[in-house]
C-alpha cells in the first residue's frame, strides 16, 4: 500500500509537472503574469501584443515586451525548457509501475509420424494475460535521478531567462540605432537648408561679380557631399529598422519615442554584488553543478541491489497451465562485478562536476570583466557627452561669427565651409553619444541580470 501511495503520488505530481512546462514553454508568462489574465499563452500574446500596438509610440520597453513574445529563437528556447521538464516526467515514469495487456496465438504444423499425446497437439499455444511491472528498489537511482532533473529544469528556466537579457539588449541596441540614424538624418537636413541658403547666396554673389567661381565651387562640392552623407544615413535606416523588426518578431509599424535614460549607475561594487545575485547565467551554471552532483549518486546507485516483481493475470493458456489464474515473480539482482564499468561511470560524473564547476568559475570571472567594462564603458561615453557638448556649442559660436566675417570681408569663404564641416561633425557626434549611452545604460542592466 505504501508504494502504491506513492507511485500515486508521483504519477499525479508527473502529471502536474508536465502541465507547469506547458504553460511555462511560452516565455510570456515569466515577466508578464500581471498583464496576462487569461490562461492561454497563444490568447495572452495576443492580449498583450494589441496593448501594445494600440499605442501611439513606442518605448524601448515595448520593443522588449514585444520581442519576449515573439521572437522565434527565444520561443525555442522555451521549448528546451519544456524538454526539460519532459524528461523528468520520463525519469518518474521509469519508477512507476506498469502494466500491459499481451495475447499470442501460435500455430505450427507438425511432423509427419508425431502424434498426439491425450489427444492434445504439442505444436499448437495460446495465452492472454494482464502483466504489471513494480520496480521495488533500485539503488535510489530513480529519486537522484529525478532531482538532478529538477535541477536541469531550473537550469534551463535560467538558460532562458539569460536568453531573454540577450535579446533585450540586441533590441535596445537597434532600438537607439534607429533614433540614431533618424536624429543624423534630421541634423544633415539641416545643414542641407542652410548650405543650400549659402549656395544661393553664393550664386547671386557670383553673379554680382562679388565672389569668384572657385568659392562657388566650394560650395556646390561641400553641398554635393551633404547630399550623399544624406542618402547613406537614409540607407542605414532602413537597415536599422529592418533589424529591429527581426528582433521584434513583427513589423515595427510605430514610431519610436526616446525617453530620459541618463541616470549614473552605482557604484561597481553594487553592481558586481547585484551580477552575482541576479545573473541568470551564473544560476544556471550552479543548477548544472548540483545536477552533476545528483549524477554521481545515480552511479553509485549501480553498488545497491534492485528488486522487481513482475505479477501476471491470466485470461487463457494452454498446455499444463492452462488452470493457473495467476503468478508473482520477485527478482533481486546484485552487481558483483561488470570489468570496471560502474567505477568509470562513477569517475565520469565526478569529472563532469569537476568541470561544471570549473566552468561556473570561469564565468564568474567574464561576468565581472563584463561588468566592470560596461560601467568604465558608461562613464567614457557621459565624459564624450560634455566635451562634444562644448564643442558644438563652441563651432556653432565660431560658424555664426565666420559668416558675419564673411559678409564683412574679414573672413575667407573656405573658413566658413571648414566652420560649416565641423558644426556638422560635432552634431552628429553629440547625437550618437547620447544614444549610445543610453544603449550603455541597457547594457549594464543585463550585466548586473536586471534585464529585462
Amino acid at each position: 500500500m505504501r508504494r502504491l501511495a506513492t507511485g500515486l503520488l508521483l504519477l499525479g505530481s508527473a502529471a502536474c509537472s508536465t502541465r507547469e512546462g506547458m504553460d511555462l514553454v511560452d516565455p510570456i508568462l515569466m515577466e508578464h503574469r500581471e498583464r496576462a489574465d487569461v490562461q492561454e499563452s497563444e490568447r495572452a500574446i495576443e492580449k498583450i501584443t494589441g496593448e501594445i500596438q494600440g499605442k501611439d509610440e513606442w518605448t524601448v520597453q515595448d520593443c522588449i515586451d514585444l520581442a519576449c513574445l515573439h521572437n522565434d529563437r527565444l520561443r525555442a528556447r522555451g521549448e528546451t525548457y519544456y524538454q526539460a521538464v519532459l524528461a523528468r516526467d520520463i525519469i518518474t515514469a521509469g519508477a512507476l509501475p506498469s502494466v500491459s495487456a499481451r495475447a499470442t496465438y501460435y500455430r505450427q504444423e507438425s511432423p509427419s509420424g508425431l502424434g498426439n499425446l491425450n489427444g492434445e497437439s504439442l505444436r499448437a499455444r495460446d495465452e492472454a494475460f494482464l502483466r504489471m511491472e513494480v520496480p521495488l528498489f533500485a539503488g535510489f537511482r530513480e529519486w537522484n535521478a529525478r532531482s538532478g532533473a529538477t535541477e536541469i529544469i531550473e537550469a534551463e528556466a535560467a538558460a532562458l531567462r539569460h536568453q531573454k537579457g540577450l535579446i533585450s539588449v540586441l533590441v535596445a541596441e537597434g532600438f537607439f540605432s534607429v533614433l540614431r540614424f533618424q536624429r543624423s538624418l534630421a541634423t544633415i537636413e539641416a545643414s542641407l537648408a542652410t548650405q543650400r541658403a549659402r549656395r544661393a547666396e553664393m550664386e547671386a554673389r557670383h553673379k554680382a561679380g562679388i565672389a569668384r567661381k572657385t568659392e562657388l565651387l566650394l560650395v556646390e562640392s561641400q553641398l554635393a557631399s551633404t547630399e550623399s552623407s544624406r542618402a547613406r544615413a537614409s540607407n542605414d535606416l532602413q537597415v536599422s529598422r529592418a533589424r529591429l523588426a527581426s528582433l521584434l518578431g513583427v513589423t515595427a509599424g510605430r514610431p519610436l519615442k526616446d525617453e530620459p535614460y541618463d541616470q549614473a549607475p552605482e557604484p561597481v561594487e553594487m553592481l558586481l554584488a547585484r551580477a552575482e545575485e541576479r545573473r541568470a547565467d551564473l544560476l544556471e551554471l550552479q543548477r548544472r553543478v548540483k545536477a552533476a552532483e545528483k549524477s554521481v549518486d545515480v552511479e553509485w546507485g549501480a553498488w545497491l541491489p534492485t528488486l522487481q516483481a513482475t505479477g501476471n493475470l491470466w485470461q487463457h493458456r494452454d498446455g499444463s497451465s492452462e488452470d493457473v489464474d495467476w503468478d508473482v515473480l520477485l527478482e533481486a539482482e546484485l552487481n558483483l562485478f561488470a570489468g570496471g564499468e560502474t567505477r568509470a561511470r562513477i569517475s565520469d560524473a565526478k569529472s563532469r562536476v569537476r568541470q561544471a564547476e570549473f566552468e561556473l568559475r570561469a564565468q564568474r570571472v567574464d561576468v565581472s570583466l563584463l561588468v566592470r567594462q560596461e560601467y568604465h564603458a558608461w562613464h567614457s561615453l557621459d565624459e564624450t557627452i560634455k566635451s562634444l557638448q562644448k564643442e558644438v556649442a563652441a563651432t556653432e559660436e565660431n560658424f555664426k561669427l565666420l559668416q558675419e566675417e564673411y559678409k564683412q570681408k574679414i573672413a575667407s569663404n573656405l573658413e566658413v565651409q571648414i566652420a560649416q564641416d565641423l558644426l556638422l561633425q560635432a552634431q552628429l557626434a553629440l547625437e550618437a553619444a547620447r544614444l549610445d549611452r543610453k544603449a550603455a545604460w541597457f547594457r549594464i542592466r543585463f550585466a548586473t541580470g536586471s534585464l529585462p
